[in-house]
C-alpha cells in the first residue's frame, strides 16, 4: 500500500513554507509519502521537469499520471497511445484518463462525442496493458464532464473493458451526490488506486472554494477531517477486497499544503494500522 500525493502540493508547500523542493521531499517521505500524480499538462510547462527530478533524486517517484485529452472532439488513438508512451517515460504505471468534456451547446453531439471516448478509451486501455500500464477514470468535479456522476463513471467503467476506477472520495459531492452510495456502485471497479479526498466547509484563509452545482461552498481540508464518509469507505475498501493500491493524497488550493499533506498521512498510516 503507497501513500501519494500530487506533485502541485509539493511545488505549492515549498512555495509556501520557503523550504526546498529536497527538503520538502524528504518531509514527505519521512510521512510515509512516496509517490507523485503529476499531470500530462503540468510536464509541458516550463521548469517542471526539473522540478520532478529534484523530487526523484530525494527518493519519491511518479505513481499515476492524470491525462487531460479531448476524445471526444478528437477521437486519435494515436495521440492516446502517446499518453500512454509518456506516462511510461517518466516512470508511471497508472494513467488516470480525463477523456473530454462535453457542453451545453453540444448537447446534440454529446452521444457521438461519448461513443468516440469510448472507442479511443478501449484502444488506449489495450495499448496500456501491453505496456503494463493500468489505465483508470475519476469522478471529475465539474458540469461538462459526462463522468462527474455515479451513473456517468458506472457508464464508462461497463463499456471499456480493462478499464479501473481511481476512485476520488470528495468528487460526488460537487454533483450533491452521496459518497457512500457511490462508492458501492463503483466498489468492483476501484483496484489500483483511491484519492482520499476530504472537504471542508470553512475557509481557513483565503482559499478558493469549489462550488457545488447547488451552490455551495467546498473547501480543501486534510484526509479525515472533513465532511466525507473517508474512514467508512477506505474500512470497507481495504477489509473487503483484495485492493493493494495507492491511496492519493488531495487538497488542491489549501492555503497550507505543507501541514495538510503531515496530517493527512498521518490519519491514513493511522487508519491502516487499525485496519490490519
Amino acid at each position: 500500500m503507497e501513500l501519494s500525493v500530487f506533485f502541485n502540493h509539493v511545488v505549492v508547500a515549498a512555495e509556501q513554507s520557503g523550504l526546498s523542493l529536497e527538503d520538502t521531499a524528504q518531509k514527505c517521505l519521512s510521512w510515509g509519502i512516496t509517490g507523485l500524480e503529476i499531470m500530462n499538462t503540468e510536464l509541458q510547462q516550463p521548469g517542471t521537469r526539473e522540478k520532478l527530478a529534484v523530487l526523484c533524486r530525494a527518493g519519491m517517484h511518479v505513481n499515476s499520471m492524470p491525462a487531460f485529452c479531448d476524445f471526444g472532439h478528437c477521437p486519435n488513438e494515436e495521440e492516446a497511445r502517446r499518453v500512454i508512451d509518456l506516462a511510461v517515460s517518466i516512470g508511471s504505471d497508472k494513467v488516470l484518463a480525463i477523456p473530454g468534456f462535453i457542453t451545453e451547446q453540444e448537447k446534440e453531439s454529446r452521444e457521438a462525442m461519448l461513443q468516440n471516448m469510448v472507442r479511443v478509451l478501449r484502444s488506449m486501455c489495450e495499448y496500456a496493458g501491453q505496456k503494463g500500464v493500468t489505465v483508470g477514470m475519476e469522478d471529475f468535479d465539474g458540469k461538462e464532464a459526462p463522468f462527474s456522476t455515479m451513473e456517468g463513471l458506472l457508464w464508462f467503467m461497463e463499456q471499456v473493458p480493462g478499464l479501473s476506477c481511481f476512485f476520488d472520495t470528495g468528487n460526488f459531492l460537487y454533483s450533491e451526490q452521496d459518497a457512500w452510495q457511490a462508492y458501492t456502485k463503483l466498489k468492483k471497479y476501484i483496484r489500483h488506486e483511491i484519492h482520499c479526498k476530504d472537504r471542508g466547509e470553512q475557509d481557513r484563509g483565503g482559499e478558493k472554494p469549489k462550488i457545488t452545482l447547488s451552490g455551495r461552498p467546498m473547501y480543501p481540508a486534510p484526509a479525515g477531517s472533513g465532511v466525507i464518509p473517508l474512514r467508512d469507505i477506505l474500512t470497507d475498501l481495504l477489509t473487503t477486497t483484495d485492493f493493494d493500491g495507492s491511496l492519493a493524497i488531495e487538497h488542491f488550493d489549501s492555503c497550507r499544503c505543507l501541514q495538510d499533506m503531515e496530517e493527512s498521512a498521518r490519519w491514513l498510516n493511522q487508519l491502516l494500522r487499525e485496519v490490519r
